[in-house]
């Protein structure tokens, strides 16, 4: 099993990172879909989003490989190659460091 900072990585996450080609309505084309272990960590928090607008993140999820902020989580584990109605848009992307001021991983703020 895989960890970070100590937390277990027992749950999986599907990012659907949108392509960047788009039709001609500016829409995504297609998207690449990856399964991921992470850990999620549910609460509010006050966070900038790409836009520098202060929102306010429902959740945050503690992965290995940085995402592109560019993207849609769906929590669990799917096979749609187009992200469910459930799914939510990745707010920001912070990195999680260890004592040494070393990378190990990625918080991803929903």
């Amino acid at each position: 099993m895989e960890y970070i900072a100590g937390q277990p990585l027992n749950q999986k996450v599907t990012l659907y990172t949108k392509s960047n080609n788009t039709n001609e309505y500016g829409e995504p084309v297609g998207y690449t879909v990856t399964v991921l272990n992470c850990a999620i960590f549910e609460g509010q928090k006050k966070t900038l989003n790409r836009d520098g607008e202060e929102v306010l993140s429902s959740a945050r999820v503690a992965v290995i490989n940085k995402p592109s902020i560019n993207s849609m989580l769906f929590i669990g584990e799917s096979t749609d190659f187009t992200p469910p109605a459930t799914s939510q848009e990745v707010i920001s992307v912070s990195t999680i460091r260890d004592e040494w001021q070393d990378i190990v991983g990625y918080w991803i703020w929903l």
